[in-house]
């Protein structure tokens, strides 16, 4: 189903390229457009032409996949000719063109930039899905209002989160229906929390330069809280049914972030994305942090391993680290601020957030830092590169993460997050992370390089 915020596109391109082209249509789909791609469209006794035109007339964008195959085209030089005169006539097509292999370019198209898939699949597929998301929020000036609505109370109440209070009273009234057991209800919350996500969308990224109201903020960042709130409780009392339903709200946000582009006039492109973005791992590393204090080593996992399922190359990173990239790519002037930082300031407004470990640790600094060592560890294994990872706990001291580094090389407690990782390659990312700390943030003073606890030195002499 077609998505009203999300555009139409046809893809031109030759038979010869068809299974390059239908894993790109499948892959369009999936993100929400509503692709026109022939061995979909066209069917046994229709009209090869007639539905190539139809498919053309409703499309907001012509995709040409250019090789050496399609230049040669009669079909797509047909199609490129038919979107020309619809984009002189009704300024209704936009023309991308997408290079699979180097090749001649038509004269029409060679003013274009072209998304280069050519070289790197990934990257090149990222470019042309932010190119479509520019041209249209440009071209059909998207401002969907949210509707006046009421403002639930539980959602009134988290206005001001940072009163304990509050915290205390929503926490009460989910355990309440947790205990009803009615899992009808449960699972409708749980929706409604969703719902209230996506009402905000995409005015909360200030589309075209118009502010989102307060009340608009207000909805989607007490949602979000009141998603942590839930979360945090079911880890404290052991439940892990719906867990798993409040982090694909979360996530879904996370994603709903990604399917509207923004290009504010004066603002860096992405910059209010960016915001969202670290806005929503900076509760997912809070939760992480209360998470390692209660034991919890399947739910820190499931909050690092969340994939987006945009790209494949940021779906290997995870969000956490897809949400400090793409801060860093817009907020230029911030650069070295990580995501620890970020969760630090989130928590300090919030005693609630941090009342499981409080006076435990050495300070909520431990556990966020924690939290970090291990997504890049598990990042860095998945991509077989410790580059794949940022280290935001490098900006501290190594003590914060000795415990943690000592449980893990013993096989104890948090280990149980990266335990598929075979030893010898825990011992090469280890090594390459503090090698590649030493050189981020060199100066600093906060992080000397080797300088390992002894169990830990003894794990990397035998492993390394």
């Amino acid at each position: 189903m077609k998505s009203k915020h999300l555009p139409g596109l046809f893809l031109s391109h030759s038979g010869s390229d068809k299974e390059f082209v239908e894993d790109l249509a499948r892959k369009l789909s999936s993100d929400g457009f509503s692709v026109w791609y022939d061995d979909w469209e066209i069917h046994v006794g229709d009209s090869i032409v007639q539905k190539i035109n139809e498919g053309i007339k409703s499309s907001d964008f012509l995709l040409i996949v250019l090789s050496k195959n399609s230049v040669d085209s009669t079909w797509v030089k047909e199609e490129l000719n038919a979107a020309i005169v619809k984009s002189v006539e009704s300024k209704g097509a936009f023309i991308l063109p997408i290079l699979l292999e180097s090749c001649d370019i038509p004269p029409l198209l060679s003013d274009k930039k072209y998304a280069n898939f050519s070289k790197d699949p990934d990257i090149g597929y990222q470019d042309l899905i932010e190119a479509i998301h520019f041209h249209w929020n440009k071209t059909k000036q998207v401002t969907v209002k949210m509707q006046d609505v009421e403002i639930p109370e539980e959602v009134s109440k988290l206005a001001e989160v940072s009163n304990e209070k509050n915290a205390a009273a929503i926490e009460k009234d989910w355990l309440d229906l947790l205990e009803d057991g009615n899992q009808i209800r449960i699972k409708r919350q749980t929706e409604e929390l969703r719902k209230t996500i996506k009402s905000s969308f995409p005015e909360i990224i200030e589309l075209d330069g118009n502010p989102a109201s307060q009340e608009t903020k207000m909805r989607f960042w007490a949602t979000l809280d009141q998603i942590a709130i839930y979360f945090l409780a079911l880890i404290r009392y052991r439940q892990t049914l719906f867990r798993e339903d409040l982090l694909s709200v979360l996530s879904h946000a996370y994603r709903l972030t990604a399917s509207l582009n923004q290009h504010v006039p004066g603002d860096y492109p992405r910059g209010k994305q960016a915001d969202l973005w670290v806005g929503i791992i900076s509760r997912v590393y809070a939760l992480g942090a209360a998470c390692l204090y209660l034991e919890d080593y399947e739910a820190v996992r499931s909050l690092i391993q969340v994939e987006p399922t945009w790209s494949d190359y940021w779906a290997s990173h995870y969000w956490a680290r897809h949400a400090l990239t793409m801060y860093a790519r817009s907020h230029s002037n911030d650069r070295k601020k990580g995501l620890v930082a970020f969760a630090a300031e989130y928590t300090s407004e919030l005693p609630w957030m941090k009342e499981d470990y409080k006076g435990e640790f050495d300070s909520d600094l431990d556990p966020l830092c924690g939290f970090d060592l291990l997504q890049c560890l598990l990042v860095a294994s998945k991509n077989k590169n410790a580059e794949a990872s940022y280290p935001s706990f490098g900006q501290y001291d190594k003590y914060r993460i000795k415990n943690m580094l000592i449980d893990i090389v013993n096989r104890r407690k948090s280990y149980d997050v990266v335990s598929e990782i075979p030893d010898k390659e825990l011992a090469k990312i280890l090594l390459e992370l503090d090698s590649m700390v030493a050189k981020e943030f060199f100066g600093s003073g906060l992080w000397i390089r080797g300088n390992w606890p002894p169990e830990v030195q003894n794990f990397l002499n035998e492993n390394a």
